[in-house]
């Protein structure tokens, strides 16, 4: 096995297929390990640690703490600095009467980068001369950030000064810059979609002729229905004496005649749906 259980591993047992989720889980920290036969194990805990009626043969095992693998992941889980640094590239233009400007890149992508220039122009040195082993030096300092300084070009004109706080705080700047460059969502280009075909648009249908259909509730509104020659006439009567003439009547008008059926059906009055759908054309 890749990591045998041992005494001090936390376990929690899972009873989720038939107990209650709100319950509270047992478990505890093994106490002692013994083997038996077969692979089998005894686990020993500490008293009252876990109460044994909870659990159930079949129910599923974890182990959710190793202290032995805690110990060895800690330095990347809790890192106190970066675990991997990232080699950064610094182009640096000194100019005398100009501002320092410091190109810093990743040297691994270099379309990752950033320009720092300082908020005033360089005097003209007294006695040291900004050059590459002070710029090294300070810009090197790259300490618990996620970065490590591989490589310095310097270009000078003159004999420009620079001091530390400047540097450290054109330093600092960039570091902060690259970090939010590097956080940021790429941006994402939609790919371009071609420009639809356009086709002539198709002829717009005439609108239809109005049409008038008629609904009857009783035989005594069937004469002024077939006055105004509707399109269509459905019956829909509370009471079926007079539908077989009321059809007839209107099929005899040359209209189309439709029969409601009743919409609540009492026992024994299944034969009026098929009555009602008789008349229907």
């Amino acid at each position: 096995k890749i990591a045998p259980l041992k005494p001090g591993d936390g376990l929690v047992f899972d009873a989720a297929d038939w107990r209650s989720p709100q319950e509270t889980e047992e478990g505890g920290r093994v106490y002692a390990v013994e083997p038996g036969p077969r692979g089998a194990l005894t686990l020993h805990f500490g008293n009252n640690s876990v109460n044994f009626a909870a659990i159930r043969p079949g129910d599923l095992v974890w182990r959710t703490d190793d202290p032995d693998l805690d110990r060895v992941v800690r330095p990347f889980t809790q890192a106190q600095v970066p675990v991997h640094k990232q080699p950064v590239l610094v182009r640096v233009t000194a100019k005398e009467g100009e501002p320092l400007v410091a190109n810093w890149s990743l040297v691994k992508q270099p379309n990752l980068a950033v320009s720092i220039a300082s908020p005033s122009p360089l005097p003209t040195a007294h006695q040291r001369p900004l050059d590459q082993a002070l710029l090294r030096d300070q810009f090197g300092r790259l300490g618990n950030t996620p970065y490590a300084l591989a490589d310095l070009e310097l270009t000078v004109q003159g004999r420009p000064f620079a001091p530390a706080s400047l540097l450290n705080q054109m330093r600092r700047e960039a570091v902060e810059r690259l970090e939010a460059a590097q956080s940021a969502t790429p941006a994402h280009t939609p790919p371009a979609r071609p420009a639809p075909i356009r086709s002539a648009p198709a002829p717009v249908p005439s609108p239809a002729a109005p049409q008038l259909h008629l609904l009857l509730r009783s035989p005594d509104q069937l004469d002024a229905a077939l006055a105004t020659r509707p399109a269509s006439i459905t019956l829909d009567y509370l009471d079926l004496y007079g539908l077989r003439p009321s059809v007839e009547r209107v099929r005899q008008a040359g209209i189309a005649i439709r029969v409601a059926s009743p919409r609540i059906l009492k026992p024994g009055e299944e034969k009026i749906v098929t009555y009602t759908v008789r008349y229907t054309w």
